[in-house]
């Protein structure tokens, strides 16, 4: 009776001591097992964090890059501004200089004598000046491109000499002028006229396109200059 007691007792002991030793090793294996899921969350918290680090660096090059196409974007729309503004500056200052030709709407006036009257060169720098007030770009007498540097001498034969070359009436004068001046000059013009129509023949006509040649000799101009 004792020894079948004691084997129970004993096997009942062999049983819970092995039950507890399951049972440590199951707590041992979630220990485990949590502080590799803890690991691995902190893993990825710090890929996440170093993830998002480099996600704001990225858009912070970004809006620099962004920044430079339009600092260059608004430095290459004002070069072409000043390059278009230095071209025509430069256009201007031939057209003044008579070295281009000059194409657009204007006025011819033919003036000739009706009884060889002479035309003296001082009535033909009225008419100039008059042109060149009512804004002229440009002005030729009998294809004589006419600049700020242009003198006008009488000569014998009732000639008129212009920039070195000699000629004689009709006079074709020929400006370009703004379309909004062209009626007001006309008026001008004809009024200028008025007391004089018995001893010329004046011819006044509005072209839509006139073409004035650039001066015929460059030397004509340059011996003003130097």
């Amino acid at each position: 009776m004792n020894v079948i007691r004691v084997f129970t007792m004993t096997l009942i002991c062999l049983l819970i001591g092995t039950m507890i030793s399951w049972q440590y090793k199951s707590i041992d294996n979630n220990n485990r097992l949590v502080t590799s899921q803890t690991t691995s969350i902190h893993a990825l918290q710090e890929e996440l964090i170093e993830q998002q680090r480099i996600n704001e660096e990225l858009e912070k090059r970004l809006k620099e890059i962004n920044r430079e196409i339009d600092d260059y974007a608004y430095a290459k729309d004002d070069m072409e501004k000043v390059d278009k503004t230095i071209k025509k500056e430069m256009r201007e200052a031939q057209i003044l200089a008579g070295l281009v030709d000059v194409k657009g709407k204007g006025v011819e006036i033919v003036i000739d004598s009706i009884y060889g009257f002479m035309f003296y060169e001082y009535k033909l720098l009225d008419i100039i000046n008059q042109l060149r007030a009512w804004e002229a770009q440009a002005i030729s007498v009998n294809g004589e491109r006419i600049t700020v540097l242009t003198e006008f001498e009488w000569t014998e034969g009732n000639r008129c000499k212009i920039n070195g070359n000699y000629y004689t009436m009709p006079y074709v004068i020929k400006a370009i002028l703004p379309p909004e001046n062209i009626d007001y000059l006309v008026y001008m013009i004809e009024d200028m006229f008025e007391l004089v129509t018995r001893y010329y023949d004046i011819d006044i006509q509005v072209k839509e396109e006139i073409i004035i040649p650039k001066i015929k000799s460059e030397g004509a101009l340059l011996k003003y200059v130097y």
